[in-house]
């Protein structure tokens, strides 16, 4: 059985919002604070107009 990437779509979304200009609103579990990449990529990718909810 293959491994489910949970960061991939993550990557995606993100480059389709920017790529439409679209403002989003990135809601955190969170065990993906705690571990992951996704504090991190949020932090260095998210444009002014996306938000982030807990």
């Amino acid at each position: 059985m293959p491994t489910l990437d949970l960061f991939e779509p993550v990557v995606e979304q993100m480059r389709l919002l920017k790529r439409h200009g679209l403002p989003c609103t990135w809601l955190l579990q969170f065990d993906a604070m705690e571990a992951g990449p996704y504090v991190a990529y949020l932090k260095a990718e998210m444009p002014p107009t996306h938000e982030v909810g807990l």
